[in-house]
């Protein structure tokens, strides 16, 4: 598999990340258009605990009748989104390597949802409601669409107090969206679709953000996209009561037998971390 930098339109390449601990390795993906921040398009829920015990006993049954080692050792790859990963992922692999010595990491932070079957991925940290029903998903948390702009641009242009208001506005929209220039919202209980007039189309969502801080426009992503921009006061949320539901976040892995003893010491140790993450 080769890893080729996204396109981005303001000349912002997508990121390769570097990562000081030697067993881990980062790749950033070519950005492909159909699916948008890594969202998928009927959910299977992961097993119980009794289920799990049940299976890693199989599994460790079956490595020490064949002399392989009953700890934790190996290569895991794991994919993500380039914002889950960059703000979720990053920090809780720095902690389970150092737990884990004889684990080596592979981390694919890409917005193109990766087939975890065709490309041997182990673990997948997704958003969305899963179109694969082979996968097993463990619940971690939810996100939310927002829609943001500077305190800049709002004070000169003025401040949208319903979608229908966007229309008077510039707005930044993200390639990576199905139909980009178009946003939806609820309204009575309904979703209502919204045309937007883009005066900047950016290739990433960390992009779109980047421009909105910078007094540009308007713009819409998720909530850890805009997160560290309203914390420090750049970004303004707007229109929050006309935002859909949350979408779930989940931990994900092909549906198999046995379950190596690998993955289930990086469930074990990523779920309750990034459900700790999620609830804050």
């Amino acid at each position: 598999m080769v890893a080729t930098p996204s396109p981005v339109s303001i000349g912002m390449a997508a990121p390769h990340l570097a990562f000081s601990a030697a067993r881990l390795s980062t790749a950033a993906w070519r950005f492909a258009p159909p699916t948008a921040f890594g969202v998928e398009p009927a959910l299977r829920p992961a097993p119980s605990n009794s289920a799990m015990r049940k299976a890693t006993g199989s599994t460790r049954a079956i490595s020490a009748a064949s002399g392989e080692s009953s700890a934790p050792t190996g290569e895991l790859i794991v994919t993500a989104t380039i914002g889950l990963g960059r703000i979720y992922l990053i920090p809780i692999l720095a902690d389970f390597l150092k737990a884990y010595p004889d684990i080596k990491v592979s981390l694919i932070l890409t917005d193109r949802v990766l087939s975890l079957f065709e490309e041997q991925i182990d673990v997948a940290l997704r958003l969305g409601a899963l179109s694969d029903s082979s996968l097993i998903a463990i619940r971690v948390g939810a996100i939310r669409r927002m829609i943001c702009a500077s305190p800049a641009y709002l004070a000169a242009r003025g401040t949208p107090r319903t979608p229908d208001d966007l229309a008077g506005h510039d707005c930044i929209i993200y390639a990576g969206l199905v139909s980009p220039d178009v946003w939806t919202f609820v309204r009575d209980k309904t979703n209502v679709a919204i045309p937007v007039h883009a005066r900047l189309v950016v290739g990433s969502a960390e992009a779109a953000s980047d421009a909105a801080c910078a007094g540009i426009g308007i713009t819409s992503a998720f909530s850890y996209h805009f997160q560290a921009a309203l914390e420090r006061g750049a970004l303004t949320s707007l229109l929050d009561e006309f935002q859909p539901a949350t979408l779930p976040v989940n931990l994900v892995y092909t549906a198999s037998r046995f379950l190596p003893i690998k993955m289930r010491a990086f469930l074990d140790f990523a779920a309750p971390r990034l459900r700790q993450v999620f609830a804050q």
